[in-house]
């Protein structure tokens, strides 16, 4: 079994088990598990698959997780980029939420009630590790070995699948390119993390402030209303276009500079002529197989009924 395939099959068996992990709690367990439990059980069971194949086929893990150190004015730099593509994260979720609800409104909501250090580490810190270790690590260093820029492309769709709904699929596919070209630009997968974590603690602070001075975050966790648009009115739907409009042109331009500060990013670590090697044909060697087909054919149905 060629390297490819057995990554294929250790999505098709994460996905499985995601799904079986949520019928299970939605429909047999008849008492409600607490979030940051649920938060916890989730992440688990992207990695653990993840580990459990490493051990099975004994590939040591840091052959799969580029961990060089990066310098401080290189995290910087990812920190001012990661911000810089905020605005087109924010269109591309305001574009989904003309259509379906937020995938996030809920978890957000409930997430307010507890500290926010308490927030920060289940929502920014531990997926930033356990999605990055997976994705661009497992995932995108085993796909690199033959072609590099499909590889980047291939883990970013696997990354937007793994959140099975249509809303964060739209942004999370984006910052699944982003995050593999920090990895190819830096050498190292903290740089990578250090994005996650701070895009993710964004929206843990934003959330928590804002539940902090307005009290839009009450007890109940009422937030099931968050995103669905279709159920207001023209007068909101209109005012979101126009927001949608505005966020656009903001983004062209912090998108660009995004892009200008990864430059100077892969200048300082040396990589600027490794990151011209992406494009250039490699390998013929076939990335998708029939498990991976049918995993993301999973994660599609399951995104379909959920809108």
């Amino acid at each position: 079994m060629t390297d490819n395939k057995g990554a294929n099959r250790l999505y098709l068996a994460t996905v499985a088990v995601y799904v079986g992990f949520s019928l299970l709690i939605s429909k047999v367990i008849w008492f409600e598990i607490p979030t940051c439990i649920s938060l916890i059980m989730s992440q688990l069971i992207i990695v653990i698959p993840a580990l459990a194949y490493c051990c099975i086929r004994k590939i040591p893990i840091t052959k799969l997780v580029p961990y060089k150190k990066i310098s401080f004015s290189t995290g910087v730099l990812v920190v001012v980029s990661t911000y810089l593509m905020y605005p087109l994260m924010i269109v591309l979720n305001m574009v989904t939420l003309l259509f379906t609800k937020s995938g996030t409104a809920s978890m957000q909501s409930e997430m307010s009630q507890f500290p926010l250090i308490v927030s920060t580490v289940l929502v920014a810190l531990v997926p930033a590790c356990v999605e990055e270790f997976v994705f661009r690590g497992v995932l995108f260093q085993t796909y690199r070995r033959k072609r590099v820029f499909s590889a980047i492309l291939l883990s970013a769709l696997l990354f937007g699948c793994m959140h099975m709904n249509v809303n964060q699929f739209a942004y999370t596919f984006v910052l699944g390119i982003y995050m593999a070209f920090l990895v190819e630009g830096t050498g190292s997968m903290f740089s990578s993390m250090l994005a996650h974590f701070t895009l993710n603690f964004t929206g843990v602070f934003l959330s928590w402030l804002i539940g902090q001075r307005t009290g839009a975050f009450d007890k109940t966790g009422d937030m099931s209303q968050v995103g669905d648009f279709l159920d207001y009115g023209n007068d909101t739907v209109i005012m979101l276009l126009f927001g949608i409009l505005i966020w656009f042109i903001i983004a062209i331009g912090t998108t660009a500079g995004a892009i200008a500060i990864y430059l100077q990013i892969c200048k300082m670590n040396g990589r600027r002529e490794h990151i011209k090697t992406i494009f250039r044909k490699q390998s013929t060697e076939k990335l998708i197989t029939i498990p991976l087909i049918l995993a993301i054919a999973i994660t599609i149905a399951i995104m379909v009924l959920v809108f």
